[in-house]
């Protein structure tokens, strides 16, 4: 699926599904969700975001285009981001 990068106080990925698990770089992150994941919020937020951002030149944008990603369903409750 693809997914945008966002910021607003922090970076992270929004996505339309509950995530948990992703795997960035090889190695896997476990993402607390907000209480409003899947409502009125749709992203994954973590320290590791921001780095991964940065290491694909990715860190800021033009208002409202965003940098696409692909988040990759590996099974169950698991992905990989790209």
């Amino acid at each position: 699926m693809t997914v945008k990068a966002w910021k607003g106080g922090g970076y992270s990925i929004g996505v339309g599904k509950p995530t948990m698990n992703v795997i960035i770089n090889g190695t896997r992150h476990t993402f607390n969700l907000s209480k409003t994941f899947g409502t009125t919020c749709r992203e994954f937020r973590g320290k590791t975001i921001a780095p991964w951002l940065r290491g694909r030149g990715a860190l800021s944008w033009p208002y409202g285009k965003p940098p696409s990603f692909t988040l990759m369903p590996l099974g169950g409750n698991l992905f990989r981001l790209r």
